[in-house]
């Protein structure tokens, strides 16, 4: 107000800019027009004063207040604090973008844009999550050494559901969810509770297991709190599945996310089945690249079809010796084969000596009705309390061969979901692509660990196709973030171009309603200039000029003066 008077409604928003100006300069500005303050106000026995002289100040971090008071009483306050300059940060590395548009037409023009961006790929992310509206019509793109690349995934027409997808023993491996946990505290505070949990329940350590992890006794039930908690990490950020399917081992996973059994249930249960197959002799297992019914035809009496993957890849089980035999078999007939990183024959005839002892285990433990559907992965059904609660139906589980192909089929079918593997590598992933035959139909939340590339990318590329799918995700909780997040340089919304114009014709002459339209005019009325002769006239004039005139005009007219 000293500077240019009062500015009225806007007085706040000077001070509001002078402020802003203050903070940015590092410059506090003398006040014009000071001479000495008002004896009555006290100012020595208060904190504050008034500036007389230009002061400059260097620290970070410093704040301002504005206040704009109101006539009528009103009275808003702003408090402002100094920009922090963030560093540079070196072009590169790899992740996604996500962009949106509420139109496809627009969302076109925006990822041609965007293909043109680069720079940091933790920025490109961070900007593109957390600093665009997020619209219907939604698309992500890769980013590759820094550069928005062609790729990636958009919603084609409705948005599918998620069902999860649980992994079971053999793709464990020694960094599973070790980025993970350190770039994210919610997955990391998740993991090490249920961790906790589970050393409570089996009485030992599961840390540093080192070529333990690889052993049976020791691989299922880490894996079980792994892969719960890393499904609680997603449900945590939004993603809530349709239904659930875990292979072998991973269907105690679906128990859990399902609240069909309580974790330390489930754990007690697993530690005790791992234990039993721990003990029943070393085995071995073979992945034939063909269908069920091609193995079949070559299967020795010997051996047992331990699972049915996909259309054409089926899991045969059996004695060491006997599966080398048939490995040896299978390539005979031009067929590939892969042997399986495990010790012991499962959904097999192995196992057939420790079924009793297991149904022993199972006969206390209490089921729930399944929040989320299950799927079983012996025939595709959808579980019910009363199948998940028979103890048969887990022996079972354990000796027949796991359908993994008519599950993942029946679900397909049924509800077009996308498929979100929730546990180490991709295994379950590509098979799904096999069943589906549709590519992008599953989508893999962890890397193999033989790729080149990150958890964090992973997770991100996993959480941008289920947000393309419109599902909405917590990003701000998906990440811890060590500093503040830069903004980089990405297109902004391209507003679609739209003529308005009116098109004209001729102009048409309107003619306006006679009630609003009138004539003024004078019109002569007979009746008011009738003369009577008879009538009288007094006509007073002040000039004796006029008086005569008026004599004049009317011969019987009498003067009278004013002194008669």
């Amino acid at each position: 107000k000293a500077n240019v008077g009062h500015l009225d409604t806007v007085s706040g928003l000077a001070g509001l800019i002078k402020a802003a100006l203050v903070l940015s300069k590092g410059v506090l500005p003398p006040q014009i027009h000071f001479d000495q303050p008002n004896p009555k106000i006290q100012l020595d026995d208060s904190p504050c004063y008034v500036n007389v002289e230009s002061l400059s100040f260097e620290a970070k971090g410093k704040y301002a207040g504005v206040t704009a008071l109101g006539i009528g009483g009103t009275n808003a306050h702003v408090v402002l604090r100094q920009h922090e300059e963030c560093a540079v940060a070196p072009m590169g590395g790899d992740g996604v973008v996500c962009l949106s548009a509420p139109t496809t037409s627009a969302l076109a023009v925006l990822k041609k844009l965007y293909l043109k961006s680069k720079g940091n790929a933790e920025d490109l992310f961070n900007t593109s999550v957390h600093g665009r509206t997020h619209f219907a019509h939604r698309a992500v793109l890769p980013v590759r050494e820094g550069r928005v690349t062609e790729g990636g995934r958009q919603l084609q027409s409705s948005s599918r559901p998620i069902v999860f997808l649980f992994p079971g023993q053999g793709s464990q491996h020694c960094d599973m969810g070790v980025a993970l946990h350190q770039d994210s505290s919610l997955f990391r505070s998740t993991l090490d509770g249920y961790m906790r949990r589970l050393e409570s329940v089996a009485g030992r350590s599961f840390q540093d297991l080192g070529p333990l992890l690889y052993q049976t006794e020791y691989a299922q039930p880490l894996l079980l709190a792994f892969e719960v908690a890393l499904a609680s990490y997603l449900m945590q950020l939004g993603l809530q599945p349709k239904a659930l399917l875990g292979h072998s081992l991973g269907e105690y996973t679906a128990l859990v996310v399902s609240e069909a059994l309580d974790f330390e249930s489930c754990c007690h249960l697993v530690v005790s089945r791992a234990q039993l197959m721990s003990k029943i002799g070393p085995g071995s297992m073979l992945s034939v690249m063909a269908s069920r019914g091609e193995v079949e035809a070559l299967l020795p009496a010997g051996l047992d079809i331990a699972a049915n993957n996909a259309p054409s890849l089926t899991t045969v089980s059996g004695g060491c010796a006997e599966v080398d035999a048939f490995a040896q078999t299978c390539q005979d007939q031009g067929l590939i084969v892969q042997k399986l990183r495990t010790e012991n024959a499962y959904h097999s005839r192995h196992v057939e000596p420790i079924l009793e002892a297991f149904r022993d285990v199972l006969l206390p433990i209490r089921f729930q009705a399944p929040r989320i559907p299950i799927i079983s992965n012996l025939d595709g059904k959808v579980q019910t309390l009363d199948r998940l609660s028979n103890p048969q139906y887990w022996v079972d589980h354990m000796r027949h061969p796991v359908d993994f192909c008519s599950s993942v089929d029946y679900v397909y079918k049924l509800l077009t979901p996308l498929f979100l593997e929730v546990g180490p590598g991709k295994g379950l992933t590509t098979l799904v692509g096999q069943i589906t035959s549709e590519t992008g139909s599953a989508v893999n939340c962890l890397p193999h660990p033989k790729e080149k590339g990150s958890e964090k990318v992973a997770i991100q590329q996993a959480l941008g196709a289920c947000w393309v799918q419109g599902h909405e995700v917590k990003w701000d909780k998906a990440f811890t973030r060590s500093q503040v997040p830069r903004k980089a340089k990405l297109p902004l919304y391209p507003f679609e171009s739209k003529e308005c114009w009116t098109e004209l014709s001729a102009p048409i002459k309107k003619t306006a309603p006679k009630a609003l339209t009138y004539r003024r005019y004078w019109r002569q009325d007979p009746s008011l200039i009738q003369r009577s002769d008879d009538s009288r006239w007094v006509i007073i004039v002040g000039d004796a000029n006029q008086a005569e005139q008026l004599l004049a005009a009317r011969a019987d007219s009498l003067l009278i003066t004013g002194d008669e």
